[in-house]
């Protein structure tokens, strides 16, 4: 999983995929509540820009996670890497092809398919498109 803080910091996204699988999904979160929305997913690594490691959401969500940390770049994390690593993992002109995301979202989207990308060199990324989980189909308690 990869999150990402907005700018200001209002707003937090999570961008999550399962490559043995090929699910995608990316949510926004309350930057207040992102390490209990990190909690609800089975992770394996958390993947966090090195620009936003000090900030409190960080810090706690980071803390809280089981799943080992890995700092990435600050230039993998911004809303154009999102764009652009959509646009060429899925053969698209516009990233409005598969959905609304925002600039927060795109960030989380970049950070992740940057190091999916990083890992599985030489083979050609295999994921669903990105879509936001159904909120009515899970319980918070």
């Amino acid at each position: 999983a990869a999150v990402a803080l907005g700018a200001g910091g209002t707003e937090a996204a999570i961008a999550v995929c399962d490559v043995s699988t090929g699910r995608f999904d990316v949510s926004s979160a309350d930057p207040a509540g992102l390490a209990d929305a990190l909690l609800a997913w089975p992770l394996s690594e958390l993947l966090v820009a090195d620009s936003e490691s000090s900030k409190q959401a960080i810090v706690t969500a980071t803390s809280v996670s089981p799943a080992p940390v890995t700092y990435r770049p600050a230039r993998a994390a911004t809303h154009k890497s999102g764009e652009s690593l959509l646009k060429e993992a899925y053969g698209i002109a516009a990233t409005d092809a598969l959905g609304n995301f925002s600039r927060t979202e795109l960030s989380a989207i970049g950070l992740l398919l940057d190091y999916v990308k990083l890992t599985q060199a030489g083979s050609e990324i295999r994921l669903d498109p990105p879509r936001r989980p159904d909120p009515s189909g899970h319980l918070a308690i």
